[in-house]
C-alpha cells in the first residue's frame, strides 16, 4: 500500500497526516441451491469452489473437490424423490471451512453406514459405505441431523 502510496504522489513533498486501514476477511461464503439436480451440479460446485478458494492450497481444494463429489453423488443417485431440492453451504471461517449440505429428500443418515475399506485393489467388503468412508477421513467433524423435514449434514475441516 505505501509502495502504491508513493508511486501516486511521485515524490511530492507529504504535507499530511497519512492513515492506511487494511481489512483482511478471512470470511469467504459460497451457496448453492440445486433443483432437481443431475450431475453437472457436481461440476459446477467444484469449478465454482476452485475459482472462489484459488489460493488454498491445491492439496487442499482436491480434496474438498472429493468431499462435494462424494456426498453430492450420493445424494443424486440414489434419493428418488421427485422436486429434489439440494443447498450446499461453503463457509471459510477462522481457520476452517464449513460445509453444510442438505437436501429434502427421505430421512436417511449416511454416518450409520458402516466403515468400509478395500481389502485390496480390485475387492470392497460390501456395498455402500465406502463414500462417506472416504469423506470421513478428509474431515476434523461431521455431523448429521435432521431439521425441518430435511437431511442436514455438517462437515468441518481444518484449512
Amino acid at each position: 500500500m505505501k509502495n502504491a502510496l508513493d508511486l501516486f504522489t511521485e515524490g511530492n513533498e507529504q504535507f499530511d497526516d497519512i492513515t492506511m486501514v487494511i481489512f483482511n476477511s478471512n470470511t469467504k461464503e459460497l451457496l448453492f441451491e440445486y433443483k432437481n439436480p443431475g450431475f453437472e451440479a457436481i461440476d459446477i460446485t467444484t469449478k465454482k469452489i476452485n475459482n472462489t478458494f484459488n489460493y488454498l492450497d491445491k492439496k487442499l481444494l482436491s480434496e474438498i473437490g472429493i468431499i462435494i463429489d462424494e456426498m453430492l453423488n450420493n445424494y443424486i443417485s440414489y434419493e428418488k424423490k421427485e422436486n429434489l431440492i439440494i443447498n450446499v453451504n461453503l463457509l471459510i471461517k477462522d481457520d476452517y471451512l464449513y460445509i453444510t449440505l442438505m437436501n429434502n429428500g427421505l430421512e436417511f443418515n449416511p454416518l450409520e453406514l458402516p466403515t468400509k475399506y478395500y481389502n485390496n485393489e480390485s475387492e470392497i467388503s460390501g456395498i455402500g459405505g465406502f463414500g462417506i468412508t472416504i469423506v470421513r477421513n478428509l474431515v476434523d467433524d461431521i455431523k448429521y441431523s435432521r431439521e425441518n423435514n430435511k437431511n442436514v449434514l455438517k462437515i468441518k475441516k481444518k484449512i
